[in-house]
């Protein structure tokens, strides 16, 4: 609920939705579910906790690599950028994420491709 400063003569309700991936919202009754999450009980302090932790960082890095190996990105031959699609002036290329950053180009900062 958002109500105006001071006297509270103004208010209004304000629905935004959920956009967040595995989280479900029930907006008829409020209730969430959280999927894939489970409680395990483990604390961060405790080892297991700690080495599952460390193997899902590995499992992370892993799949960065992999979406580097085949993301498709669009550069040209004469930029120092690289793009989620083709768009403005030249003559766009395909080629892959992991391409474009071993030849040092930078991502786009208009259409925000992943760094």
């Amino acid at each position: 609920m958002a109500r105006s400063v001071g006297d509270n003569k103004i208010s209004f309700n304000v629905f935004i939705f959920n956009v967040q991936d595995g989280v479900k919202l029930n907006y008829a009754d409020g209730s969430s579910n959280v999927s894939g999450a489970a409680y395990t009980g483990q604390t961060p302090n405790s080892d297991s906790y700690k080495a599952a932790n460390n193997d899902q960082v590995q499992q992370n890095e892993q799949t960065q690599q992999n979406d580097e190996k085949n993301m498709r990105v669009y550069v040209t031959p004469t930029g120092d950028k690289y793009h989620t699609h083709p768009h403005g002036r030249g003559h766009f290329t395909p080629t892959t994420l992991k391409d474009a950053k071993a030849r040092g180009l930078q991502p786009c900062k208009i259409c925000n491709p992943p760094s």
